[in-house]
This record gives C-alpha cells, structure tokens and sequence, in this order.
C-alpha cells in the first residue's frame, strides 16, 4: 500500500526507539534490582501458551507466521508493552537512572512473566541476556516496571519479502526489505532499488519455530507485495519526467528532453549532440547526461529565486530555463 505524506508526518517523529539510559536525577529505589535478580535458570511454556502445540506440524508457511509473531513479541519488547504512568519508581539499571512504570500487559505483571513470553518465540538464553542488559526492566516489589519508551513504524520500508528454509527440526527464515524514500520533487514514495537482507536461524519446538535470536525489523503484517507503479524502475520514469521539455540557456543553446530521459542538444538552431539520462534514484535532483558526441556531465535540476525550474551545470555555472518560464 502506497503511503501518503499525511502518513509520514504522523509516524515519522516515532521512527527510532526512545532511550531509557540517563534521563532522570532521581535516587535509587531501595527495593529495586536488575531484572536479573529473580530470574530463574529457564522457564518452560506455559500450557496455554498459544504457539505450544504438541500435535503441531513445522512448515515453510507456519515458520514464517511464527517469524511475524516474533516481531510482534519484539515489538512489544522495545516498547510497546502497557504500562500504568500512575504506578512509578525511580531507579538505576546498568548505571542508568529512569523512572519506571508498572507493566500492566495482560498476562505479563513480572519478569518470569515477561521471559515466558518472549521464549515463545526466541531461545530462553536469549531472551534472558536482552531483557537482563535493556535497561528499560526493573524488578521492585515483585512486579515489573518498565521505563517509558516508544516504538513507530519505519517509513523506509516498502514491502518485504519471506522465505524459509525448513530441514527437519531446524532451519531459518530469510527475510528482503525493499526500502523506500519520500521524494519532495514527486510529492509521493517510491522505492529507491535498495534491499536489506537478514536472515534468522530456528530451530522446531512443538511443531512451531523457536529463533536463536531476534531483532525488530518490518513488524509482524508488512506488505508483502511491491505497492503498482512506485517500484524503482517507475521512479526512474517519474524523475525523468520532471525533465521533458526544452531547456534554453543565454547563450542561444538548448536542450530538448523527452520522456524517456533522451535527449538532444541545440546550438543556434543545428543539432549538436544527443543521448540518454541516467537518474541517481536520489532526491537531490542529480542526473548523469551521456551520449553520442557528448561526454558524461553531470547537472541538477533545481529552481531559480522565482521558483522557476531550472537546470545547473557546473555547479550553476550554467542555467537552462524550461521553455515558456524563464
């Protein structure tokens, strides 16, 4: 799904996880301790433990819904577990000192709670060395407090592809990001042509996928097919576009653009060169010119002070004005 500015504005100023390190004066609590404190040594799934299924059978599909229920866990993890702001402590993890609220999730009020939850998911050792080393968990009075954090969607991603390679009881799940960027120039999102790949090793516990690590990356319901017509090569096309006309410069040259980023130039009124160019998928308005008779310039397409589009040569040394607005 193509996503709107509107969008951008309301997610992008929670696009990175709020620290909880350093962000208060505030005197130790005396009853608080690392969460490591009450730990116990592993903590087995619990008989109403959704994803525990003896009767379960592992596939390629089922480990990759297990994956996105691994994010959604991770998710929550970060930041987005429900805390009560009316039940606080102040505190010091790992020489950090915040203030916590109390968890409130359901299902999850303590740290053997919380790690029984996570290792749904991920390897119980696992679990244990993230949540003992984050210092947004505290342990006071036998409950689990949290620090106040927050977690948004990240506006780069596009669509993300999954596949999983299962092989008896072990296996992993591999997973494409093709990011995005919002370009002023086109008022929209496209894809820009990078991808970021991961890859997550499992192994099979109950018939479901339990991962030997995890980060969040892309959520647990991300698109999952390119959005029509914003994929790289349709931004290319739209950059391109920005460019069809004639470009006239002072000193009796021009440019004719078409569409499709050929081009030809013009020197009082004989052609002189022609060619193709080649967009730099940014947003900086950079293009390459090369061709016959021409060799490789780089320029920029910007405005003037008017607001006027205008094409920059040698750092604006030259201007080219579209034809009818200069």
């Amino acid at each position: 799904m193509k996503k709107t500015l509107s969008t951008m504005l309301a997610l992008g100023m929670v696009l990175t996880l709020t620290a909880c390190g350093a962000s208060g004066s505030g005197s130790s609590a005396s009853n608080s301790t690392p969460a490591s404190a009450t730990a116990s040594a592993s903590v087995s799934a619990s008989k109403d433990n959704p994803v525990s299924d003896p009767t379960a059978v592992a596939t390629e599909a089922s480990v990759i819904e297990d994956f996105k229920q691994a994010q959604q866990c991770w998710f929550k993890l970060e930041g987005a577990l429900s805390t009560d702001s009316s039940d606080t402590k102040s505190g010091t993890i790992n020489g950090y000192s915040s203030e916590f609220f109390r968890v409130n999730e359901p299902g999850i009020g303590s740290y053997d709670d919380l790690l029984e939850y996570v290792s749904q998911y991920v390897d119980t050792s696992f679990a244990e060395d993230v949540i003992n080393n984050d210092e947004k968990f505290m342990n006071a009075d036998g409950a689990l407090y949290m620090c106040p954090a927050g977690r948004g969607d990240d506006m780069s991603i596009s669509w993300v592809e999954f596949s999983a390679n299962l092989n008896g009881d072990s296996g992993s799940v591999a997973v494409t990001i093709h990011r995005q960027d919002f370009f002023d120039s086109l008022g929209d999102w496209y894809e820009t042509g990078d991808i970021d790949q991961h890859e997550f090793p499992f192994t099979v516990e109950d018939g479901h996928a339990v991962f030997s690590s995890m980060e969040y990356i892309c959520g647990p319901a991300p698109e999952e097919a390119p959005a029509e017509g914003h994929d790289a090569s349709s931004l290319d096309l739209a950059l391109l576009g920005k460019l069809q006309g004639k470009w006239f410069c002072s000193d009796d040259s021009y440019i004719e653009i078409n569409s499709d980023g050929s081009f030809e130039t013009y020197t009082a009124g004989e052609k002189t060169a022609s060619g193709y160019i080649e967009t730099s998928r940014g947003d900086d308005g950079s293009y390459l010119m090369a061709g016959e008779g021409f060799s490789n310039t780089f320029f920029e397409l910007g405005t003037d002070d008017d607001g006027t589009p205008v094409l920059l040569f040698d750092g604006g040394g030259t201007v080219y004005t579209l034809a009818g607005q200069g």
